[in-house]
This record gives structure tokens, sequence and C-alpha cells, in this order.
């Protein structure tokens, strides 16, 4: 949110109107983004490109700036989500949800801050065959209703969207599985393309802007 000084007052008055209007608009900005996340969002001020400067200083032909960090929440509300409505047995389908930041992985939401694509999914083999509802306690899957909900909620401040990914850097219960059930086709061709497809996991794929 961006707002300049103009007209014909004198440069202080201009400017002490162009404070006071920035203000209002931050204070409406926060309030509507608090109401929408449920908590405060923080922000950074610039003033004629100086960070935190009053803006009062604000100069003709300058700015008044506001910048609202909502990738952050966006990030979490994805993580909570998918633990939210990933299904509890032994607790390894949620402990198995991985992040990675540019193909990194990481160990929290808050390490993928500076990423340009952010990934999550989860590396056990039955991944798969939980997204397609065959778990009677996610009937409708977890990582593509995750994947909806987000971007409904955040696609102001990142592209969300549902699809495959492999894990990066390998997973060695996911390799292991994925080795023998391609191991069952005759022809190596196909054994091949199974393998390839076996390992490729339901992933939330965040596109930060």
């Amino acid at each position: 949110m961006m707002v300049r000084p103009g007209g014909v007052l004198s440069p202080e008055r201009a400017a002490a109107q162009v404070a006071a209007h920035a203000r209002a608009l931050v204070a409406e900005a926060a309030a509507a983004n608090a109401e929408a996340l449920g908590r405060p969002a923080p922000h950074d001020d610039f003033v004629n490109g100086i960070p935190a400067a009053p803006y009062e200083s604000v100069r003709p032909g300058g700015s008044v700036l506001a910048v609202f960090d909502l990738a952050g929440d966006c990030l979490d509300f994805v993580d909570a989500q998918l633990k939210a409505h990933g299904p509890v047995l032994t607790g390894a389908f949620r402990a198995s949800i991985t992040i990675y930041a540019d193909g990194v992985a990481v160990g929290s939401p808050a390490n993928a801050l500076a990423a340009a694509e952010v990934v999550f999914l989860a590396t056990v083999p039955y991944a798969r065959k939980i997204e397609r509802g065959e778990s009677p306690k996610a009937p409708h899957g977890v990582f593509e209703a995750v994947a909806a909900l987000a971007q409904a909620r955040y696609g102001n401040v990142a592209k969300i969207s549902f699809g495959f990914r492999e894990p990066v850097g390998g997973s060695n219960a996911l390799e292991a599985w994925a080795s023998g059930h391609s191991a069952k086709e005759p022809r190596r061709p196909k054994r091949r393309q199974q393998y390839l497809k076996d390992v490729r996991q339901p992933a939330v794929v965040v596109a930060l802007r």
C-alpha cells in the first residue's frame, strides 16, 4: 500500500496530510488482516524508501509504503492444516510431512520465508492411497483439499496448487517400497515407469509472490 504527497499545499502541510492519511489506511489494512488471520500481521514501513522513517518525513515525490508479511502466515496455515487433516493411527503420516524451500528440506515454515517455491509433501509410501480417499479417517484426501483452502485464503499472497513431487534427496523408506513395488513389473521400461510414479507424492506447492 503506497501513498504519495501532492497538490498545492506547503511541503510541511502536504507531508502532515499524507502522514495522517497513510496512518488511517495502514490501520485499516492491519485490522482487515488481523480479522482474516485471527492475529495481527507484522508489517514494515518505508518512507521515501527509508525503513521505519517517520511518516511526517515524506517529501514531495516521495511515498509512504507499508509492507505486510503474510507469507509466513500462509506457510504456517498450510503446515497446520496438513497436520490437522492428516489421518492419525501411528503418527507416521504427520511426522513424514516434509517442507522443501527451493528444493532444500527445511525444518519449519519459518525457514522457508526467503524461498520462491515451497513444497509440502509426505514421504510415507501410502500417501497416494490416502490422497485417493482410501483412509476412512481422510475420505476426501488431504493435500488437494488443503491446497484449495490455502488458495482461497491466501491467493492474493501466493499461488498455491496441488500436484505431485518427488522428495528431494530421496526418502529411504519410500525408495525401498517403490523399488520393491516396481520390481513386480516384468518389463524393464515398465518397471522404471512404475518406480518414477511411485516416488512422486501428493504435494502442496506454494509459489510466493
